[in-house]
């Protein structure tokens, strides 16, 4: 295959994941419009500058583009911003540069299925299932599971609006969670990016909240993994069961008391409450409109729990040690750019 349409597939991969078109890239970065087709068409001639320009306007590491060994990353920027989409290229560079230093995943006995249903009741089904399996093998906890997984995590403080995305280029694999938020929310994040790990390793991942309707009759095929990922973390939060007694009892015999502990015990939020209970009365069809059960439940409190904190500040040192005994593997500025990207 020639230079010009192995650059091109590549280039056209990068722009698919951040929503980007020429015209976009042409407009971010005052390149002209033309010249940036004929990149992704491949009949521009191959020039370093410009192939550096259009790179940096997609805060994509240049070099990378050029390796032979170029494996992109499942993980998608379709719908956040364009300050969102740096921040998260900033990330994905990182883990490319670290990627081989990524201690390998240990192999879960869980085995995803290859296939899915669209029907939302049977992918709610399948949420619980996959809930079930991961407490039964993993002792009911989401540390230990993480733990027991040997789970890469690279973490930041950061006020731009992203909570976490799985990365994966299907050799190493690595979840970034945005600290920036209260623990029971960090707590849901992982979740979520952990039924990525077990369930939808190969899917395109997406970085943001998908826009889509949750609760359509049917999930659109593209959309199932991020559904999935939702479902699982809500239920492995708030038990599927518990959810359905509270529903079985809404509205006048709910035992807030019961719900409030529950919360507490599974150090979560109220929100994710709110959502088990409000996906429970939509099954029993109760059509309860959901600012109602958000009345309901106004007086309840968040689990302030932060012991997930220390799961990430050990999962930190660890890897830090990792980069810092291999420092010399990487040159002064781009070991710099890595403590800087991962807070290291």
């Amino acid at each position: 295959m020639n230079s010009r349409k192995v650059i091109a597939d590549r280039l056209n991969f990068e722009f698919s994941k951040r929503n980007y078109s020429s015209h976009d890239v042409a407009k971010l970065c005052d390149i002209d419009e033309i010249l940036v087709d004929n990149y992704l068409n491949a009949k521009a001639e191959l020039k370093v500058s410009e192939l550096k320009e259009i790179c940096s306007c997609l805060n994509f590491n240049f070099l990378y583009l050029l390796k032979s060994n170029y494996q992109p990353t499942s993980v998608s920027f379709r719908n956040i911003d364009s300050e969102a989409k740096t921040f998260a290229s900033g990330i994905e560079n990182a883990f490319h540069i670290v990627k081989e230093l990524i201690p390998n995943i240990n192999e879960s006995k869980i085995k995803p299925q290859k296939n899915y249903p669209t029907e939302w009741l049977e992918l709610i089904v399948i949420a619980r299932n996959h809930v079930n399996a991961v407490k039964k093998e993993y002792n009911n906890s989401l540390s230990w599971a993480c733990t027991m997984l040997n789970v890469t995590f690279f973490t930041s403080k950061s006020d731009i609006d992203v909570d976490g995305f799985y990365l994966t280029d299907n050799s190493k694999n690595a979840i970034y969670i945005n600290t920036n938020y209260p623990p029971c929310r960090i707590r849901f994040t992982i979740a979520h990016e952990l039924s990525h790990l077990l369930f939808d390793h190969d899917a395109a991942v997406s970085s943001d909240n998908l826009k889509f309707n949750p609760y359509s009759k049917n999930i659109d095929k593209k959309d199932i993994p991020e559904f999935l990922a939702t479902k699982f973390a809500q239920f492995f939060l708030i038990p599927f069961e518990k959810a359905n007694r509270w529903a079985m009892q809404w509205p006048n015999n709910i035992d807030l008391d019961d719900v409030q502990r529950t919360i507490f015990e599974n150090k979560t939020s109220v929100d994710v409450a709110i959502n088990a209970l409000y996906d429970l009365l939509y099954i029993s069809g109760k059509t309860e409109q959901y600012k109602n059960i958000k009345e309901k439940l106004s007086h309840l409190y968040s689990s302030s729990d932060d012991d997930i904190l220390t799961l990430l500040k050990r999962n930190k040192q660890r890897f830090s040690n990792i980069i810092s005994d291999n420092k010399d593997s990487f040159s002064e500025s781009v070991y710099s750019r890595i403590e800087s990207e991962l807070e290291l």
